[in-house]
């Protein structure tokens, strides 16, 4: 289905020692932009004398597929790209994986660097426990008293998770819904003359 996908579950972590040079990897599910950088800064506060921060991300909303690869320092394209490459045969989506270097004092050239940032990666991803997590919308609307009824039948229709609702002059109604159910269940609310608002 278009509004799921297959993530990891936890932070995981993997250790990996090339010629002396240290490599950490870490990897989470991470469904926004703002996760990414959070989950930048908590491995910066985990390993704050690692020579090199090497990421990359691959984060998959309903229509819009976001990659990125950061060297970090490391000769280009040998520490971000090979990171992302993995994420991407993954089969994984939603996910952030960073692996931090600490020099060993041995240059391990460029093919080296590719396979050891690689391999990290992998032996990250190869531990994780994996989960299949649900894209959903946050919706608000406001109806009035006569039509709640039929509102409460309608979201119990389309299998909507009441956030918050709050009684005054009208009632304001705040749910989640499956981003796939979204089109459908406006095009109900347009039968009653109701409007959803996206949050």
């Amino acid at each position: 289905m278009l509004d799921q996908y297959e993530t990891i579950d936890g932070i995981i972590e993997s250790k990996l020692v090339v010629k002396k040079s240290r490599f950490i990897g870490f990897a989470t599910s991470t469904r926004n932009l703002e996760l990414v950088e959070e989950f930048l800064g908590f491995v910066r506060m985990q390993c704050p004398s690692a020579t090199h921060y090497c990421y990359a991300y691959k984060i998959k909303l309903v229509n819009q597929l976001f990659e990125y690869a950061d060297d970090a320092g490391e000769p280009r394209n040998s520490a971000g790209p090979p990171i992302l490459s993995v994420l991407k045969n993954s089969g994984l989506s939603n996910i952030t994986c960073i692996v931090v270097r600490y020099y060993g004092g041995t240059k391990l050239g460029v093919g080296g660097l590719i396979r050891a940032y690689s391999e990290c990666t992998r032996n990250c991803l190869s531990t994780a426990s994996r989960k299949t997590e649900i894209l959903c919308s946050e919706l608000q609307i406001q109806v009035g008293y006569s039509q709640v009824g039929t509102l409460f039948k309608l979201l119990d229709r389309f299998n909507a998770e009441l956030m918050d609702v709050n009684y005054n002059k009208d009632i304001n109604i705040k749910f989640k819904m499956r981003q796939q159910k979204v089109q459908h269940f406006q095009r109900q609310l347009n039968i009653i003359n109701l409007v959803a608002e996206e949050m």
